[in-house]
């Protein structure tokens, strides 16, 4: 029969090991739908993610689909392939974000696709909608916004690639349906149009960008030629994800923005998604996960043997036998015994008696020779009839006594 404290340490020990798998389930559905990771990222499997395209290339014959987590300067020598920068951020248009645009075209210039995809766009409300409730001044007040926010825009926008987002206001009808952006040019392979999820285009000059596809006069799709490769802009990333997938499937799109590369990189890093390897990383790439067992190992029966002795302890009466016992009293016997003969035992007393009352001894001479008459009497005593325990005690009650008067 178990008593009431093993059970609750049974109890106790059964609800840890519930809640551990209970928060590595959660932990592990979180990862599987990916939804920890930023939107647009090839590694969430909800309609946000783009996980059903990197999967999709990945098990496409020929062609080789991977994931970068590092910084694009660690491309340097790809070549070849067709790299996905999804989820862009309009700030990347921005004359700011000339660093990275120049990472970018480098890359692009050594021979491969570079598809840019934006998704993380604010936009802007449409100058058209709420005109007819403005007065004059504030029609006034808005062209003078409207020139300044333009003097801003070439200025701080646009400065690397000439362009920016805006946006529009799609029709509204009896019927609600999505618009759609039609192809500018007829091309082999192309659909003739494709749905627009986000009211979101380019705005600018642009020279150099061809565009492919439009919706009226609005840029949707752009490509323009860099180096050995070429650069893709598209207004929305919504064509990617796992929803347009499911949803709106444009395969021959998505056949011509894979291109002729036989490798896809889809480029996490933009989106916050390092590589950060630290020691365990290090300890699995040099195969030393066994060496770290057997170090785990002999830590804890290292532990062991400290908490729990293997050797049985000694009895307590035994011990006491063998080593005395561990108390002051009996320390200070064994002290006594090794440095003092028994026979030298009463004359070491009488020294003590004669520095610890030497007063009483200077006061009264007869004391002290009492004292001292006792002690040579029991050395002159043969070894046999000595008796310095009677002795000491006689000499302790004469002082004793001698104390009290």
């Amino acid at each position: 029969m178990f008593g009431k404290g093993k059970l609750l340490i049974i109890a106790f020990i059964a609800v840890v090991l519930l809640s551990a798998f209970g928060l590595l389930r959660l932990f592990t559905l979180r990862f599987e739908n990916g939804d920890v990771f930023p939107p647009y990222s090839s590694l969430r499997s909800d309609p946000l993610g783009c996980k059903a395209l990197f999967m999709a290339l990945e098990r496409s014959a020929g062609l080789d689909a991977r994931r970068n987590f590092r910084d694009l300067d660690r491309l340097k020598g790809f070549q070849g392939g067709t790299i996905y920068y999804m989820g862009a951020g309009e700030e990347l248009l921005d004359a700011s974000s000339d660093e990275q645009v120049r990472k970018l075209e480098a890359l692009a210039g050594e021979g491969n696709r570079l598809v840019i995809a934006f998704g993380m766009v604010k936009g802007r409300p449409s100058a058209a909608r709420g005109k007819e409730d403005k007065t004059d001044d504030e029609a006034s007040r808005d062209k003078r916004t409207k020139r300044a926010d333009a003097a801003q825009s070439r200025a701080g926008r646009g400065g690397v690639w000439g362009l920016e987002i805006g946006t529009f206001d799609p029709p509204v009808g009896p019927v609600k349906t999505r618009p759609r952006a039609s192809l500018s040019a007829p091309a082999s392979g192309l659909p003739p149009t494709i749905p627009l999820h986000s009211p979101h285009n380019f705005k600018g000059d642009g020279k150099g960008w061809r565009p492919v596809y439009n919706y009226g006069e609005r840029a949707i799709v752009l490509e323009r030629a860099v180096g050995k490769g070429s650069i893709l802009l598209l207004a929305e990333s919504y064509l990617l994800s796992n929803e347009a997938l499911r949803n709106d499937r444009c395969p021959g799109l998505l056949a011509w923005l894979q291109g002729a590369g036989r490798t896809a990189l889809f480029d996490e890093s933009h989106l916050g998604v390092y590589d950060n390897p630290g020691v365990m990383a290090l300890i699995k790439k040099n195969r030393l996960v066994p060496f770290l067992l057997a170090l785990m190992a002999l830590a804890a029966l290292y532990v062991w043997k400290s908490a729990v002795p293997f050797v049985a302890m000694a009895a307590p009466e035994k011990e006491q036998a063998e080593f005395g016992v561990r108390d002051n009293f009996s320390g200070l016997v064994n002290l006594l015994r090794r440095n003092i003969a028994s026979g030298e035992l009463l004359n070491a007393c009488f020294r003590e008696w004669s520095r610890s009352f030497s007063r009483e001894f200077r006061n009264n001479p007869a004391l002290g020779e009492q004292v001292r008459a006792i002690v040579s009497d029991e050395a002159a005593r043969s070894a046999g009839k000595r008796n310095p325990l009677a002795r000491y005690r006689e000499i302790a009650r004469i002082l004793e006594k001698k104390r009290l008067v």
